[in-house]
């Protein structure tokens, strides 16, 4: 009896961590679909350097994922971003 009940509390813990595993773990090849269309974000926060990685990661997978105006769109994003670290950016003040 206790081998049996064993048994189906392993097999309903097995259950429920399968989903989780799921939604954790992505295919190399999947669309980041927050950083290109702004979906499924709302437990995704990027600071910008690590926007800016995510989008350099997904460019590099290249046509094997994504068409040729998903990567204009990414590139547009990565550029965005950039434009955004470089006008955050203090500029050096000049020395005397």
């Amino acid at each position: 009896m206790k081998k049996i009940i064993t048994l189906i509390i392993a097999s309903g813990l097995f259950a429920l961590a399968g989903p989780i595993y799921g939604a954790e773990h992505k295919d190399t090849n999947e669309k980041e679909l927050c950083i290109l269309y702004t979906r499924d974000c709302a437990n995704k926060v990027y600071d910008i350097q690590k926007k800016i990685r995510k989008i350099q990661d997904e460019l590099a997978k290249g046509a094997a994922v994504y068409n040729a105006d998903k990567i204009k769109k990414l590139k547009d994003k990565l550029k965005e971003a950039e434009d955004m670290v470089y006008k955050l950016t203090p500029s050096p003040s000049p020395q005397k």
